[in-house]
């Protein structure tokens, strides 16, 4: 797996920061982890639209 330059992750959203941290680890992401990002990135970004 190829190290990414630090401006690949733009923001810091849970799905970013979930797969910046795996890279760091030597590994990607599973299926489960991803849709569990993307579950928990979605229901934050619910709550904001909320207020």
């Amino acid at each position: 797996m190829d190290k990414k330059d630090e401006s690949f992750y733009f923001d810091d959203c849970d799905i970013c920061k979930m797969t910046k941290q795996a890279e760091e680890e030597g590994r990607s992401l599973s299926k489960d982890e991803l849709l569990g990002a993307f579950k928990e990135q979605k229901k934050k970004q619910k709550a904001k639209t909320k207020k």
